[in-house]
């Protein structure tokens, strides 16, 4: 997903940081999906909605398993089919090792897509399985890894989530989290500034 070239959200954005900044937000900066309010039944406002894909920092789990078998053949030809086969064999296990290999190498993977809302209190994730939800307060850590990249470390116990979720509401996600709840973010903080100088 390219989001390098988004005025129209920027823009919203900048629109959206002066509401929630000044009086709290009651508007919409998208057409929204209509959700029942998780986080707070009376003040949660759905702002924004849009595509998201999500990426996990993880192996895939594939794991090798050489193609095996007995071929044995006698005669001139016999012998010839099974210098065959097992040339054949030979190459596709090396194939196969080298892509269980590779894939075993740990890398942002894409784990899911879907519809994303962006509310006052947190997001929902809409995916074929269902809805997920996230409060500021269950996110731990937060930044934008390039534009349209928000990429968040949940507070989950034992072992936390690590995840970037590519959309065009990126930035307004990194905008709610840090005025919620880290205010002296370093990119918030530049953020403010952009859009001060009129980004």
């Amino acid at each position: 997903m390219d989001f390098a070239d988004r005025p129209s959200a920027l823009d919203a954005m900048a629109r959206a940081h002066r509401e929630i900044t000044t009086r709290g937000y009651t508007g919409q900066l998208s057409k929204v999906r209509p959700l029942r309010p998780t986080f707070d039944a009376v003040n949660e406002r759905m702002i924004a909605t849009g595509h998201f894909q999500v990426h996990q920092y993880m192996p895939k789990n594939e794991a090798y398993r050489p193609v095996s078998g007995l071929f044995l053949a006698t005669g001139k030809i016999g012998l010839m089919l099974t210098a065959a086969v097992m040339g054949t064999q030979y190459v596709v296990n090396r194939r196969r090792k080298a892509r269980a290999i590779e894939e075993a190498r740990v890398k942002w993977r894409l784990i899911g897509e879907g519809v994303i809302t962006i509310s006052t209190h947190g997001f929902y994730l809409e995916d074929e399985k269902g809805i997920y939800h996230w409060s500021w307060k269950g996110i731990a850590q937060a930044e934008l890894t390039a534009p349209g990249h928000f990429m968040m470390v949940t507070n989950e116990q034992p072992v936390p989530t690590r995840w970037i979720i590519a959309t065009e509401w990126a930035e307004l996600l990194l905008l709610l989290w840090a005025h919620h709840r880290h205010p002296t973010h370093p990119q918030y903080v530049n953020y403010q500034a952009q859009i001060t100088r009129g980004h």
